[in-house]
């Protein structure tokens, strides 16, 4: 720490400032969410022990180094490793995002600032299936890492577009009954988790990531129709990115505030309803959110439409995909290129990079259908038909001993010598959580995990 820096935190975030430097000392928590898209939450903290809640978010558990990114349960996409205090935005909006969704036929809902996923998840998981899911990000690269995370999690009602917020405004209007904004900060909340963000810690990058955070906020707003919910989120913890952003769109009456009761382990800001999650009070390492609901402007009616035109026949893909498990997902299919996929109706994006749509169910090689992955990563916990299903955290020490063995090798790429009661395509499962696909032939099983998914 640089006393620069220092000062800097205990001019700008003033009563907040000494216990927030103090808490640096401290190691940051590590916490995952349990995907409800694919288990239930209980079920899965029994089958990993935990039993420590996440403050902000009554799916997500605390944990230990034991649990990474290469347990097949997050490879299943069973759960999303989530900081835990970065929970605090979607959770502030869940009972109005609810209401929402349990009132509407067809909700329509915008994460503007996406990647790499967390928050996009938890609103899928709050949609549950209904309605659509667009989840946009900037940068392409970052773009690729949010649409394979959300595919991961089975959500099978979004799509991931790489935009400007003001393209996206463009191109949408006011259609979107829900909006959120994670949007790119000076990163108070990093400075546990990440040297570099010490860097940002001075009044010239405040005061520039303020003037981007109002015009994607402005865009967000063209995009929400009249009586729609905004959320606003960063993971930093001054007034000038937060308070100060929000103010003239409250103060003219387009955006109105509101109390979100429920939460806990936040300080509610003295200026309007607005939450801060601060690392001395024991959440996570910092995050700002408030809820708005936008009170001028009316609405667009959506154009609801695939962003595929060519559709597939529907007999033919059943054919490969209905031994394998419960089809279809969606009721159209639609070839673009190579692949097959399985969409439902979403907003027109003409004139958006679409990096992907729906579930990408299968590929076309010749004259032959063959499974993706993307079918698999989008079926739930005893969906899959054609299984081999392997103990890894359930079951008799020795079938774990040996399930855990052959997991780990199948996530490696390996080929596998395992009986299956099923040839041809078929789905690896851990405790029932499916994989990814496998052929079996003659005693052994030919590895179809994705290169780029492989442990090393």
């Amino acid at each position: 720490m640089h006393e620069q820096e220092l000062e800097h935190l205990k001019k700008n975030l003033k009563e907040y400032a000494d216990g927030f430097i103090e808490s640096l000392s401290s190691s940051p928590k590590r916490a995952l969410r349990v995907n409800r898209l694919k288990a239930s939450p209980e079920a899965v903290a029994a089958a990993l022990s935990l039993s420590e809640k996440a403050a902000y978010c009554t799916d997500a558990y605390l944990i230990s180094n034991k649990i990474s990114g290469a347990h097949p349960y997050h490879c299943a996409g069973v759960f999303y490793m989530q900081e835990p205090s970065a929970m605090l935005a979607i959770e502030a909006a869940r009972p109005k995002i609810e209401k929402i969704v349990s009132e509407l036929d067809y909700p329509i809902v915008l994460d503007m600032c996406a990647a790499p996923g967390g928050k996009s998840g938890q609103l899928a998981t709050i949609l549950n299936g209904k309605g659509a899911l667009v989840s946009n990000e900037i940068d392409y690269k970052r773009a690729k890492t949010l649409h394979g995370n959300l595919e991961r999690l089975g959500v099978r009602n979004c799509a991931v577009v790489s935009a400007t917020s003001d393209k996206v405004a463009a191109v949408f209007g006011n259609i979107f009954d829900v909006v959120a904004v994670d949007a790119p900060c000076s990163g108070e909340g990093m400075l546990r988790k990440e040297a570099a963000a010490w860097s940002n810690m001075n009044e010239k990058t405040m005061l520039s990531c303020a003037e981007r955070q109002r015009e994607i906020l402005e865009n967000a707003v063209n995009c929400l129709k009249e009586g729609g919910l905004l959320i606003y989120s960063t993971c930093t913890l001054n007034e000038t990115e937060n308070e100060n952003v929000l103010e003239e769109f409250i103060v003219c009456g387009e955006l109105e505030p509101l109390e979100c009761p429920h939460l806990k382990l936040v300080r509610r800001s003295k200026r309007f309803a607005a939450y801060r999650a601060l690392p001395q009070d024991g959440g996570g390492e910092g995050h700002f959110v408030c809820v708005l609901e936008k009170k001028t402007g009316g609405e667009r009616k959506a154009k609801l439409r695939s962003p595929f035109s060519t559709k597939f026949d529907e007999k033919k893909l059943n054919a490969v995909l209905s031994p394998l498990a419960k089809v279809p997902l969606f009721n159209d299919a639609f070839v673009y290129g190579e692949n097959i996929f399985l969409c439902p109706p979403l907003p027109e994006m003409r004139g958006l990079q679409i990096i992907g749509a729906g579930v990408n169910a299968a590929a076309v090689k010749g004259s032959t259908v063959v499974p993706s992955h993307g079918f698999v990563a989008a079926l739930k916990e005893n969906e899959a038909i054609a299984a081999a299903n392997l103990f890894y955290e359930i079951g008799e020490e020795t079938s774990r001993e040996n399930g855990r063995r052959a997991v780990e090798k199948y996530l490696r790429g390996e080929e596998l010598s395992l009986d299956a009661d099923f040839a041809g395509w078929g789905i690896l499962c851990a405790d029932s959580h499916p994989l990814g696909l496998v052929k079996s032939s003659g005693g052994s099983m030919k590895n179809h995990y994705p290169k780029g998914l492989r442990i090393r």
